[in-house]
């Protein structure tokens, strides 16, 4: 019952799985719907980071680039924020998901923090 009502919140989007291998598949229809779905609580936390509010103070917000790199550091620097954004993403999870995500945990959790990031690059800079 809970895996439908999980599954059933997440937006729908189309992606071309045909040529993917698993890791592709689940970050195309397992991870971007949830980060999609996440997104306005991840960016909340995100905000609510004193030493993040801080620091964007310091870069160019309207260089993609920098701002990039700057968030990419961040996330990397404060693992705590980047466990509870991890956190976030995994609690979305079917129990299916979960095992596949504990079997690829480092390179999915890469994959979080990549997408995460570029999220949050694109949120920032069109001031959302």
């Amino acid at each position: 019952m809970r895996d439908t009502q999980i599954i059933s919140f997440r937006p729908r989007l189309q992606f071309d799985s045909e040529s993917s291998n698993n890791i592709e598949s689940f970050q195309n229809n397992t991870l971007r719907p949830i980060l999609k779905l996440q997104q306005p609580v991840t960016i909340g936390l995100l905000y609510s980071n004193k030493h993040f509010l801080q620091n964007i103070k310091l870069i160019d917000q309207d260089n993609m680039s920098d701002l990039h790199e700057f968030l990419k550091h961040f996330l990397s620097k404060d693992k705590n924020l980047r466990n509870k954004i991890i956190g976030m993403i995994i609690g979305m999870m079917t129990s299916d998901e979960l095992k596949f995500y504990l079997d690829n945990e480092s390179e999915l959790n890469k994959r979080i923090s990549s997408m995460q990031t570029k999220r949050y690059v694109d949120t920032i800079t069109q001031g959302i």
